[in-house]
């Protein structure tokens, strides 16, 4: 229904001489939003070529790949992602998250540490930190992230 809509409104724009870069960035969200993880990397893989200064264009193919468990696709996205908006903390984070589906726990912390510098209220990137310092065996780092994430997500409540 709605998906369906969308695509082919973009596809006309697309026709219509629309900035391709926007147009592939759309579709590749409609494809992401359906869970078409395939499609959706080759839309940002398009945009991408019609603007490859496009940071968060890299960001969500990266999280494209992750989500096929491509995960040395997805690190290589959210690398470009972060070199060309170095202070985009949400792309630090998943990095973090790849680092650890690729079992690096330590680089993961370094990720969430780095995305916690610059964002230090958001509570799952604590989360994921406290998981990752429990893989690497420092249960006291772990608890005290994990408290900060709970008393962000209590005070996130109010």
């Amino acid at each position: 229904g709605e998906y369906l809509a969308a695509k082919e409104a973009y596809e006309k724009a697309l026709r219509a001489g629309e900035e391709a870069a926007e147009v592939h960035m759309a579709l590749g969200h409609v494809a992401a939003m359906q869970g078409e993880w395939k499609t959706a990397v080759s839309h940002y893989t398009t945009a991408l070529q019609h603007n490859p200064q496009e940071a968060y264009t890299y960001r969500f193919r990266g999280i494209a790949h992750y989500e096929l468990r491509q995960y040395h696709s997805a690190l290589a996205d959210f690398n470009d992602a972060i070199r060309l908006s170095p202070y985009d903390d949400t792309a630090f984070w998943l990095r973090g998250r790849v680092f650890a589906a690729l079992g690096d726990h330590a680089w993961a912390i370094n990720s969430y540490t780095q995305a916690i510098e610059l964002a230090p209220n958001e509570a799952i990137y604590y989360e994921d930190r406290a998981e990752a310092w429990e893989r690497v065996g420092n249960g006291r780092f772990a608890q005290e992230d994990r408290q900060k994430s709970v008393n962000l997500s209590l005070k996130g409540t109010q």
